[in-house]
């Protein structure tokens, strides 16, 4: 959300520097800009102060350095392709700190490798809007990816789970959902390729399941074709749809 938010602001910035010097709005701006800029500490409060502190955080000082400097400023358009990419620069940056820095993030790193690029589950949904309510519970299995340090036995078969992954063991070994998972396989085999059904079948247990969770499949360096996947990724979410109901019943 924050980031929304300054996009907007550069946005608003970039509309101020390029108004005309005979401008009322621009002669106000400019007024206040060079006096922050001569005495920075002066100001606390305000656009300026605000923009300033945005500029620096997406490394796009040099832009107000030179308007300050010269009265130059990139055109409408190339303004806001500048603003997207270094806005995506930074955010990626930001989630793969935060992931790389975290041994439990380590399956959903491979599920989610680029947060500036839209989620394959909601694009697919977007394509096949009643689909939805089987992709909610994909999704929600992509949040469960992370090792369990303190609980080491399936909720579900009471089974010990050597590391604590409940979302790996539920997709490959756990004994409640293995019609489940029979079901699925028999999908798999009657809806996509012969080519799709051999290389899922020959990926361990970590890669299908971050397959089924809707990973990038350039992890797997296969090539599949769009419409298999998409097929792929509604059989894996109408699994996990499943899944979802026996970890309630569970629950009850």
């Amino acid at each position: 959300m924050e980031s929304y938010i300054d996009k907007a602001k550069l946005i608003f910035f970039g509309r101020l520097c390029r108004l005309r010097t005979s401008c009322l709005s621009k002669q106000i701006f400019a007024t206040r800009l060079f006096s922050y800029l001569e005495n920075c500490t002066a100001v606390n409060l305000g656009f300026i102060k605000d923009i300033c502190r945005i500029l620096s955080k997406y490394d796009l000082y040099d832009h107000l350095l030179k308007f300050s400097q010269v009265a130059s400023f990139p055109g409408k358009n190339p303004w806001k392709h500048i603003v997207s990419r270094a806005i995506k620069k930074y955010e990626n940056l930001q989630y793969e700190s935060r992931i790389n820095g975290d041994y439990d993030f380590k399956l959903f790193k491979m599920i989610e490798p680029c947060i500036s690029e839209p989620s394959r589950i909601w694009s697919i949904v977007q394509l096949v809007p009643k689909w939805s309510k089987e992709m909610y519970s994909l999704a929600k299995a992509t949040m469960c990816v992370r090792e369990c340090v303190n609980i080491k036995d399936c909720h579900l078969c009471k089974k010990y789970v050597h590391d604590g992954n409940f979302v790996v063991h539920a997709a490959n070994a756990c004994v409640l959902t293995q019609n489940a998972r029979d079901k699925m396989w028999s999908s798999i085999s009657n809806k996509l390729t012969t080519h799709t059904s051999a290389f899922l079948n020959s990926l361990d247990s970590i890669d299908f399941t971050c397959i089924i969770l809707g990973a990038p499949l350039d992890i797997t360096q296969c090539e599949i074709s769009a419409e298999d996947y998409v097929d792929l990724i509604h059989i894996s979410a109408q699994f996990w749809h499943i899944c979802g109901y026996l970890t309630a019943a569970e629950e009850q």
